[in-house]
């Protein structure tokens, strides 16, 4: 299994009870089939004896962003919806308060914390994590406190919720943000 498909198992584990998914993608081509193949489905009938007719999540979208450069300079971003209607991507992106348009300003901005924030991470780094499970604390450690004790400067934004907002109150997953550990240093 590609990390894609586990990553993707990991989100649909957490998405059982959602009303509407949106995941927005970059232009890693991997992605937009790891999601089919992530969110389907056994259907009840079968059309054959003996095979399982398989279905995607009907309330699922799929948007991507692929960024064009040219000499390391941004030259056009291009957003497409890939599966789903725009009555439920205008749904889900009001739902989620993350924008007016598909984007991945969100993991964009996850992935340059963990980066900053996780040594082994870093794309010149002179050591390598030693020890997969001190890795995988990191991650876990930077995720929560990511997510639950950080205020997002462009959450917080009047036009957002207009407090200091971390992403789990945003989504509402919380209503306040938890206290940081003072000894957490990675």
């Amino acid at each position: 299994m590609s990390g894609a498909d586990r990553l993707l198992q990991q989100i649909r584990r957490c998405a059982c009870g959602a009303s509407r998914l949106l995941i927005c993608v970059d232009g890693w081509a991997a992605y937009p089939n790891a999601i089919l193949r992530a969110f389907v489905e056994r259907v009840s009938e079968s059309t054959q004896m003996g095979k399982q007719q398989m279905q995607v999540w009907s309330h699922l979208g799929i948007g991507q962003v692929i960024k064009t450069q040219k000499k390391h300079r941004l030259v056009s971003v291009k957003h497409t919806l890939l599966r789903g209607d725009e009555q439920g991507l205008k749904q889900a992106l009001e739902q989620s308060r993350g924008g007016t348009h598909i984007n991945t300003a969100s993991s964009e901005r996850l992935n340059g914390t963990v980066r900053e924030r996780l040594a082994s991470l870093t794309r010149k780094c002179r050591h390598a994590s030693q020890r997969l499970s001190a890795f995988q604390w990191g991650m876990y450690l930077i995720g929560c406190t990511y997510n639950l004790c950080w205020p997002h400067q462009e959450l917080s934004k009047k036009e957002h919720a207009g407090y200091a907002c971390t992403p789990a109150m945003a989504s509402g997953l919380t209503t306040h943000m938890r206290e940081r550990a003072r000894t957490a240093h990675v």
